[in-house]
């Protein structure tokens, strides 16, 4: 096993029709132990210190992110899918281009 981070759908439904807007999603961290997420949590929340816009990969390309900020304390729980893998869970709000970029 190793430690990586999953960021996925959270609350609420994309407008598909609205080229910039703010999302909320979850991000989980998983490690092989607690402290192994702690430590890709802490690269997390580095990550969303950034300032300035970035493009990131997604599914259709390419879209671009304005900022990202963590809305929540992290939470340990275990997956069961994973044979109890540890992971935080914390959820995060971002402003994003839903238009791909060049």
């Amino acid at each position: 096993r190793s430690s990586s981070l999953i960021i996925g759908p959270g609350a609420g439904v994309p407008e598909l029709y609205v080229e910039v807007q703010g999302i909320i999603a979850e991000a989980r961290c998983y490690g092989d132990t607690p402290a192994d997420c702690g430590a890709v949590h802490k690269a997390l929340v580095g990550w969303t210190r950034h300032n300035g816009r970035r493009e990131i990969a997604v599914t259709g390309g390419t879209a671009l992110v304005y900022f990202v900020v963590v809305l929540t304390q992290p939470a340990l729980f275990y997956d069961e899918t994973l044979n109890d893998m540890p992971y935080f869970l914390v959820l995060l709000q971002a402003t994003v281009a839903e238009e791909l970029v060049a």
